[in-house]
């Protein structure tokens, strides 16, 4: 008489992977009783607790022979997008197709906010590049170019103004918050 026991799995995030605060590493372990593990996977979820998309990470005893067994286990790396949270299944499935399973959300991971440079240039009226110490004469026209650099990659944390002031008088230079 053989015995038919659900798998028993857990699902969680083991630490932070690397350098990119944003990868992290998730670790599941699945458990069966009866010995007859044969398929672990782990996918990112939908509302419904269902797989989307291609798993992260998979493997069965069909295709290499040592997903099999009492106990399984699996480390995968994924890189989170900042500002989203990411909900995660993990399904184990034993010899007879009982399939247990284990969720795990991560949190949103907020980019930090970088500071922005500013470069500015001057010209003349003819468009050339004014050096350095150049000293104007008189009443004359100049061009005055802003080059804002922001590494950030969410538009929370890109420059949404900036402003040029010299004796006095103050120009904008950005407004929108656009990259």
């Amino acid at each position: 008489m053989v015995t038919k026991t659900v798998p028993t799995v857990s699902l969680g995030r083991s630490s932070v992977s690397g350098d990119k605060e944003t990868e992290i590493t998730l670790s599941a372990t699945a458990v069966d009783a009866g010995k007859d593990l044969k398929a672990l996977k782990i996918c990112k979820a939908n509302s419904r607790g269902d797989c989307t998309g291609a798993p992260i990470y998979s493997c069965s005893s069909e295709s290499n022979g040592r997903c099999q067994g009492e106990k399984l286990t699996a480390t995968v790396t994924y890189d989170m997008p900042y500002n989203q949270s990411q909900r995660f299944v993990a399904f184990a499935t034993d010899k007879f197709g009982l399939t247990g399973r284990a969720e795990f959300t991560q949190q949103q991971i907020t980019e930090p906010n970088t500071k922005s440079t500013v470069e500015l240039s001057l010209y003349d009226a003819d468009g050339l590049p004014l050096a350095d110490g150049h000293t104007l004469f008189g009443e004359q026209d100049v061009m005055v170019v802003a080059r804002i650099k922001d590494a950030d990659t969410t538009q929370p944390n890109w420059p949404n103004s900036a402003s040029y002031t010299a004796t006095g008088l103050t120009w904008p230079l950005l407004g929108g918050g656009s990259r």
